[in-house]
């Protein structure tokens, strides 16, 4: 029986840690700790915000601790499915997310996009992975997912780190908000620890087919959320988009914020 679960792995040039990351126009960050099975940043509307049928990009600059390991860490998403929670309902699998797999050989990791997606009618999860790449303690890595007409890329730092044909293939969006770090009502394995301290979402592909990532700071007519860490207030992180996506911090803490 056809099956759409695998994995594409694509080896490029290796992924450099990302010297122009320490910028220090890119902080405050949020920090995501020990209880991170309950920290998250929940993106108010954005159910349905990104049609993952259409031209997008999600990135976002992020790090995170590699003394955990023996779990992924869940850095952004919607991912839903039956019986996953009673809170959330949904009918099939739907929503992707953005995780790193779990450590290997010390200080090793690789990068994966899950989405759900179905082809000649049966619906699995697609998973686009990199491959593994070593990852410097405490460095910033910018990471972006960009679909085009006919392709899903994963760029890690500037470089093509995974491609994916999309011929044949659809994907299925959730009916939930948008996520930082886990998302609320996950499965019981989610967990992120680490930092995050800056995140766009966009209607077109962005990328390709290298880049040096910088900060994004202002926005244009493809923006649909450009979070503004500088700015927050109260547990509430404004979206500069003009589409009033706000993230709301719930258990995370902002590091750096205005006084």
């Amino acid at each position: 029986m056809y099956r759409l679960y695998f994995a594409i792995v694509v080896s490029y040039l290796c992924v450099a840690p990302a010297l122009w990351a320490d910028d220090p126009i890119l902080t405050p960050y949020i920090t995501f700790g020990s209880g991170s099975r309950t920290e998250c940043v929940e993106l108010e509307k954005t159910r349905g915000m990104i049609d993952l049928q259409k031209p997008f990009t999600v990135e976002l600059w992020t790090r995170w601790d590699a003394d955990v390991v023996d779990k992924p860490h869940y850095l952004a998403g919607d991912e839903a499915w039956p019986g996953m929670s009673d809170k959330v309902l949904v009918a099939a699998l739907s929503g992707w997310v953005v995780r790193t797999t779990k450590l290997k050989d010390a200080d090793k990791y690789a990068i994966e996009f899950n989405v759900a997606a179905s082809a000649r009618g049966s619906r699995e999860w697609l998973s686009v992975a990199t491959s593994y790449q070593r990852v410097e303690s405490k460095v910033w890595q910018h990471i972006a997912i960009c679909r085009t007409s006919k392709e899903l890329w994963v760029f890690w730092n500037g470089k093509p780190a995974a491609r994916q044909s999309l011929v044949g293939i659809e994907l299925h969006s959730s009916p939930s908000n948008v996520f930082l770090g886990v998302r609320k009502h996950a499965w019981l394995d989610r967990e992120f620890v680490g930092d995050i301290r800056a995140f766009r979402a966009s209607s077109k592909a962005r990328y390709g087919p290298k880049f040096m990532p910088l900060a994004f700071r202002e926005t244009d007519d493809d923006t649909l959320l450009l979070l503004d860490l500088s700015g927050a207030e109260d547990a509430i992180v404004p979206d500069i988009s003009g589409h009033g996506r706000n993230g709301t911090m719930i258990g995370a803490k902002l590091v750096g914020a205005k006084k």
